[in-house]
């Protein structure tokens, strides 16, 4: 297989609800002149939802794949994108954004799953009063959506203007409306995964020519003790790797050796 056929075709096929092709179009229109073709025939809901009423059964790398099959499917189309976040704790800091996105060519078996991960501040509003949910909504952005806890469940897509001429019976309590259409931290984060799948889908192995050429294929491994030549805590850099001959270029001048500060052994 040459270079010239594992870049994107003139149509890739992507299946979203929440207005993901807005942001990922003018990535590919711009670096392959590829255009994207939506569709929402498939809830994508139903794999996964952050309004607590679906549980994502498979991993978000998994998902994200599951989707991009589902777009070549629904579409006809050789190659698809599928999309995913995944919102995690911080520990009490803030929350994390992990972003990925796979891209698959069923008529060469590609698949390439990108990842880009992002702390975003953001996070639920308790409030008793009008004046207190106006001052904790004014912290985030403005154009940041709302889901309002009711009787019956969730309230979506709320904007700061709907809440605030709603008459709402306090105390309340918000989250945060993940949908990517009503989340611009995660808007930022989702435009950079697109910039890293680009990057992946033109990088190709000097060794066999295949694409996705990547430091995200390298085996994370360890510098040995200078003193004792057991494995420190020091990792040595990561490398572009094939994924399928695994092929990875060799630094001559790279450290061979790592300081017996970083040496449980040496250095306990």
């Amino acid at each position: 297989m040459n270079k010239s056929s594992q870049i994107p075709n003139k149509k890739i096929a992507f299946l979203t609800k929440h207005g993901k092709e807005a942001l990922l179009s003018p990535i590919f229109a711009n670096t392959y002149n590829s255009q994207i073709q939506h569709t929402n025939a498939f809830d994508t809901d139903t794999l996964g939802s952050f309004d607590h009423v679906t549980e994502r059964k498979l991993s978000a790398a998994q998902t994200a794949l599951k989707k991009a099959y589902l777009a070549c499917e629904l579409t006809h189309c050789s190659q698809g994108l599928g999309s995913e976040g995944s919102i995690s704790s911080l520990f009490g800091i803030g929350l994390l954004d992990e972003e990925f996105l796979a891209f698959v060519d069923t008529q060469n078996n590609i698949e390439i799953v990108a990842r880009v991960q992002q702390p975003i501040k953001l996070g639920p509003i308790d409030a008793k009063h009008k004046d207190e949910l106006y001052d904790k909504l004014s912290m985030f952005e403005h154009n940041q959506y709302w889901m309002l806890k009711t009787m019956d469940g969730w309230e979506k897509g709320l904007s700061v203007s709907h809440l605030m001429a709603q008459t709402l019976t306090f105390p309340v309590y918000l989250e945060p409306d993940f949908r990517a259409m009503y989340c611009p931290q995660r808007q930022v984060v989702i435009s950079k995964v697109g910039e890293n799948l680009i990057q992946r889908l033109s990088s190709f192995c000097p060794q066999c020519a295949k694409v996705d050429y990547s430091p995200e294929h390298a085996k994370a491994t360890y510098l040995l003790c200078e003193i004792c030549t057991l494995p420190t805590n020091q990792m040595q850099p990561l490398r572009p790797t094939c994924s399928y001959c695994g092929y990875h270029q060799t630094d001559l001048n790279e450290c061979k050796t790592g300081s017996a500060f970083y040496c449980n052994f040496c250095n306990p």
